[in-house]
Formats: structure tokens, C-alpha cells, sequence
């Protein structure tokens, strides 16, 4: 039903109400209205009756529902408006169907992504495929990886947030794998990136997904701070709506997990021993933003102030090492990656872990 004809039936509906309320001086008018309907098409005042409320109640509820029939379709055009002023773009990815080994161009290993993880298609070389993996590329036999396409934004995000509760992502249908709208919940303490918005909805990419949310359940991450992806095994650190760093790290393992939720930066601390019930670690820079957890170098290395140090090869970062041998709850970092987060870091500087 299009704006018109839903003014044309609601104004009908409120006459017929008015009609009903006259008062008793227009009583003569009233009594003549029968006679004239008579003289009229009978067949046409039936269909008049039935379309028409018989109490008041029923006449508001329909008021009521026509109304909100178009505000939905205007809200819903409103959406529409804004993601056709981005670049939406098809893109080509691939997932993981198992622990996956990512290698340099010579064959060399680079590290590993862990079962389920999603990444850029960049290419097909010697018969395996050119990836993003983290802030460099790599190869992946095609064997263990999954290919297919979803849709992306190709615009600059402008607004950074996160789930504070489950928060209900709709996806349009002509943005839908499935060519079908798609309702998906999205859990605490995701991150949504902001594209555009209005005074009720955010537009949004999330994981693999891109769409719109709601205001509620959402707030606001601004200027600097750092996202751990426990799932994902990697570390993100954001300035200024920029993605400035994107790098694996390794968390902790089961027994002593990397807890969820956003935290702050509380102390920030340099060339130290990091003690524990059954074990010393020496660290260039230690970033502590949950009762002791902290973002720390752990990858084996060496320096003139303390020659060689650390625990950890390179190639062990990300994936899914965390599970065997995961840390007492610290993010691990690279040596370079630590060195970059500490320049931006902070005390108060929010620290972000999800799933």
C-alpha cells in the first residue's frame, strides 16, 4: 500500500469515528444520512460496513497499524539511502577448515590461522592462494582453505564501537549471501566499525558481516586503544579510526585464560622480570590493563641491555598455539609489534578482548 492510499484510509477511519461523536444539535442532519445511503448502491454500503471498525478501539488499532506499517517503510528507505551512498563491493576470501600453515614466497613458514579463520583473497600463485595474514601477505595450499565471495565496504569507517549485550545485526537482502534479509546476533563485546548512521541505526561491518544495528546495547571506542581477538589470535591496535597495527599474538590457554571485556591500561613498565608461581620471564616492555594480565614481548630475541632473551619463535604466533601452550593469561607479542603498541600506549588506554 503505497503513503497515499494509507492517508486516504486513515483519514477515513478518524471521520468515521468523528461521525460516530456528533452531538445531538446535528440529530436532523443524522437522520436524513440513512435515506440518502439507501438511494445509493447497497451493494456498495456492504462493502463499507466491512471494511469499516464497528467500536472505537478496533478503529485506533488500525490507525496505529497503518501508522506503523509506514514508519517502518520510510526507516527501512532511510537504510536503504545510506548504504547506497557507500562503496559496496563483492571480495574475495577464504576460511580455514583446519590449523593452516601460511608461508612466504619462497616456501619459507610465516605461522599458522587457526580452524575457521577468514582472510583476503589476494591472488592464485603456483597453485596455492596469495592472502592478507595480519599486516603482511602469505601463501596457503589450497587443500585445507575454503574459497568464496561476501560483501564488503570499500569506504572509510568513521565511528568505532562495541556490543556491551548481544546486539541483533540486520543484514538487507541485496547485501545477504542468501539473497534474503538476515537477522544474526552479534555477542558482548564484538566490535562494530561505522560506515554511516542516522538517529536510529549505525551502518556496520563486523567479522564477515555488513549491515545495520540499533543504538541500544553499543558503545563508543574514540582516539587510541588495542583489540585482542582471542578467537582470531591477533592484535589490533586503532588510532584515530585507523587500524595502525594488525598483528598475531598468543593468549592465554585454557586453564589461565585471557579474560573478555574492556579493560584499561593501568601500569605501564619497562626491562623487568615477570614472576609467577613457577616461572621468571625477562621483558623489554610490559602494558598491564587487567590484574596482572598484560600485553607483553615474548618472542625470542636479542638486544645490548640484556643480550638474548625470550621464549617464543615467530612462527608461533597465532593460530591456535594458545591451546596447547598458551600463556598465564598475557597477550604474547611479537618483539617489533610490543614496540609499536608501546609507543601509543597510555595509562587509561582501553584494551578490548573478544571472542
Amino acid at each position: 500500500m503505497n503513503k497515499l492510499s494509507k492517508r486516504i484510509l486513515i483519514g477515513a477511519i478518524i471521520g468515521a469515528v468523528n461521525l460516530t461523536g456528533c452531538s445531538s444539535d446535528h440529530s436532523n442532519d443524522v437522520a436524513q444520512r440513512p435515506a440518502i445511503v439507501e438511494e445509493q448502491d447497497e451493494n456498495q454500503n456492504d462493502k463499507f460496513e466491512t471494511v469499516m471498525p464497528s467500536t472505537n478501539e478496533e478503529v485506533q488499532e488500525s490507525v496505529q497499524e497503518v501508522v506503523q506499517e509506514e514508519v517502518v517503510q520510510d526507516s527501512t528507505q532511510q537504510v536503504n539511502d545510506i548504504i547506497s551512498r557507500l562503496d559496496v563491493v563483492s571480495k574475495d576470501v577464504v576460511t580455514t577448515n583446519l590449523r593452516t600453515m601460511v608461508t612466504n614466497s619462497d616456501g619459507g613458514t610465516l605461522g599458522y590461522l587457526g580452524t575457521g579463520v577468514t582472510v583476503s583473497l589476494l591472488g592464485e600463485e603456483n597453485g596455492k592462494y596469495h592472502i592478507q595474514y595480519y599486516d603482511t601477505t602469505g601463501y596457503v595450499t589450497k587443500d585445507f582453505v575454503t574459497r568464496s565471495t561476501i560483501v564488503d565496504i570499500n569506504s572509510n569507517f568513521n565511528k568505532v564501537l562495541y556490543a556491551t549485550s548481544d546486539v541483533e545485526l540486520t543484514i538487507p537482502d541485496y547485501l545477504s549471501s542468501t539473497n534474503s534479509e538476515q537477522k544474526v546476533t552479534i555477542p558482548t563485546n564484538e566490535l562494530f566499525e561505522v560506515f554511516d548512521e542516522n538517529n536510529d541505526i549505525y551502518v556496520v561491518r563486523t567479522n564477515n558481516y555488513v549491515g545495520y544495528i540499533s543504538h541500544e546495547n553499543v558503545n563508543e571506542l574514540t582516539g587510541t586503544f588495542v583489540v585482542v581477538d582471542i578467537s582470531d589470535q591477533s592484535l589490533k591496535l586503532y588510532n584515530d579510526n585507523n587500524v595502525i597495527l594488525n598483528t598475531p599474538v598468543i593468549t592465554g590457554k585454557e586453564t589461565t585464560p585471557t579474560h573478555e571485556g574492556l579493560w584499561h591500561v593501568y601500569s605501564i613498565s619497562h626491562h623487568r622480570d615477570l614472576v609467577g608461581a613457577n616461572y621468571r620471564a625477562y621483558v623489554d616492555h610490559f602494558i598491564a590493563f587487567n590484574d596482572g594480565e598484560g600485553l607483553h614481548d615474548a618472542e625470542y630475541h636479542s638486544c645490548s641491555y640484556n643480550a638474548d632473551h625470550g621464549w617464543r619463535n615467530a612462527v608461533d604466533f597465532g593460530g591456535e598455539k594458545y591451546l596447547r601452550s598458551g600463556s598465564h593469561g598475557c597477550v604474547n607479542m611479537l618483539r617489533d609489534a610490543v614496540e609499536v603498541v608501546n609507543d601509543y600506549a597510555y595509562i587509561d588506554m582501553p584494551v578490548l578482548v573478544k571472542k
